[in-house]
């Protein structure tokens, strides 16, 4: 007896349900043929695909200005030797400097060049007898610019806003493919008979001079440098020839 009530209850509710859902497909039915319904749910999807536009040109904007604008991202440094400014290809002058070194014939010297700022934070004065020293550097030829001989030499420190490595390749005036060109010089280094060590960097195609620095000084020296063929490859080398370079950056 008290399986035959449950079943009667079972179906009493199903068809209950079943009834209420036609009567709801067929209000929606009614609904879909009433044409102010039908043009109020139009108006909700237009509103709708609308205020997901907007959202999406906001972040695209979003997106452009994380990448393009100066100061996000990683970017990446380099120095543009013997110039004040940044070549402007998508960069930015952190500071235009000296450039400066250890004495060129003092063999306790700092092997590399490097670009001091124009407003220094100085320390103490120092006299006690151990130390180290820093010098400005001049041009030592006429190889650079065509008459640059003792002028003091400026430098630039430039970081690209669109890229994240740079690379100074010797030898080459031109990038390799997927690489982009910063600038275009001529490799300078130490001279070959100076006790001090040196290294090798790129001085502009066309080098600039610091105002005032036309006396012949010494401290740290820029030369041009050639090639000595023997453990060289000539070729595709040639004996005493001078080497471009070319900074790239991707």
């Amino acid at each position: 007896m008290m399986a035959i009530k449950i079943l009667v209850t079972v179906f009493v509710l199903f068809v209950k349900h079943s009834t209420g859902a036609e009567q709801e497909h067929q209000s929606k039915r009614l609904l879909m043929n009433d044409p102010d319904h039908v043009e109020t749910l139009l108006h909700q999807m237009q509103v709708e695909i609308q205020t997901l536009k907007s959202k999406v040109e906001t972040q695209e904007k979003q997106i452009h200005t994380l990448q393009t604008s100066p100061g996000q991202g990683s970017g990446a440094t380099y120095v543009r030797w013997g110039r004040k400014e940044c070549p402007g290809n998508n960069t930015e002058l952190v500071y235009s400097g000296y450039a400066a070194g250890g004495y060129y014939n003092e063999e306790g010297s700092a092997a590399e060049y490097i670009c001091l700022p124009p407003d220094p934070n100085l320390g103490a004065t120092w006299s006690d007898s151990h130390y180290g020293s820093i010098y400005g550097a001049e041009y030592e030829s006429n190889g650079f610019g065509g008459g640059l001989w003792n002028d003091d030499v400026p430098c630039a420190v430039c970081r690209s806003t669109t890229a994240s490595h740079t690379l100074m390749i010797a030898a080459k005036n031109q990038c390799y493919d997927g690489w982009s060109t910063e600038y275009v010089g001529e490799l300078a280094g130490g001279h070959h008979l100076h006790k001090a060590a040196s290294s090798f960097v790129c001085v502009d195609k066309n080098p600039d001079e610091i105002i005032g620095g036309e006396a012949g000084q010494d401290g740290k020296l820029f030369y041009p440098i050639k090639t000595v063929c023997g453990s060289l490859k000539c070729p595709p080398y040639h004996n005493n020839r001078l080497l471009p370079c070319v900074v790239c950056s991707r």
